[in-house]
């Protein structure tokens, strides 16, 4: 522990409160349903849970669930096999971190999946405002860019396809967006774009201070329980710090640039 942190398996909860956060726009779910997931052994609930209804969908679960694990363990038979018929030379440092950018792109592609199918759907369950779907999607790449530093101009030639499969997955979601709103998706993406970059974090710039006061998260669309869980990672320091401008518009950067 450091400053009541869990510095040991800090990252892995990392993700499983990201799974958590992609999920929590499930109305006939508890918040916690992920972590509860991770201490049964039936692996058809995790995919009755996931909606994993065809083969590829299983598949694609399980290489995020073991791509997670090998970005954070190395188990060793996995490294061999990497090595081996992968790499076909020794693995050095240099190499172990291009793996495990290549794995963590596959692995948050996944989950972003997720994010927009279940946000999707609850767009069409639910009256939300699109300060709100913006402060959502801004928060969910906060938790991307926390756990992958993609705005580093080294790694993008490493997240280049993620950068790309991202935008696809977004594109299909500003499109329904643009259908309900009756505002074209160039618009919307040029609204979220400059609420993202303008949106006034508390913590953001902060690495230590905590004590930053700012209003809870309140949308109706939610619980108490999954407002108070969006208000924590809204004034969360080691992920708000990391967030930068919107996804996309890095990708337009960096494709310039490089």
């Amino acid at each position: 522990m450091y400053e009541g942190k869990p510095v040991t398996y800090l990252t892995p909860i990392g993700y499983l409160e990201t799974l958590m956060f992609v999920t929590l726009f499930k109305d006939d779910e508890r918040l916690e349903t992920p972590a509860r997931l991770t201490f049964q052994r039936d692996i058809n609930r995790v995919f009755e849970y996931f909606n994993c209804d065809t083969y590829d969908r299983q598949i694609e679960l399980l290489n995020m669930m073991y791509a997670i694990e090998v970005i954070q363990f190395e188990p060793e038979d996995f490294i061999g096999i990497y090595t081996q018929q992968v790499l076909e030379r020794e693995m050095d440092e240099e190499a172990l971190i291009d793996m495990k950018i290549r794995l963590r792109s596959g692995a948050i592609t996944t989950i972003s999946k997720y994010f927009y199918e279940n946000l999707s759907k609850k767009l069409t369950q639910s009256e939300i405002t699109l300060d709100e779907l913006f402060l959502t999607i801004a928060l969910y790449e906060a938790k991307l860019a926390n756990h992958s530093r993609y705005s580093e101009e080294w790694r993008y030639p490493l997240y280049e396809h993620f950068f790309q499969d991202y935008m696809l997955i977004q594109d299909v979601f500003f499109e329904k967006i643009s259908n309900i709103t009756g505002v074209g998706a160039d618009e919307l993406y040029e609204y979220y774009d400059t609420y993202n970059a303008t949106i006034d974090f508390p913590n953001r710039g902060r690495f230590f201070n905590t004590d930053v006061e700012y209003d809870d998260i309140e949308f109706s669309w939610l619980s108490t329980e999954k407002n108070e869980f969006m208000t924590k990672i809204f004034g969360n320091v080691d992920i708000i710090q990391n967030k930068t401008l919107s996804i996309r518009q890095m990708f337009d950067i960096f494709s310039v640039l490089i």
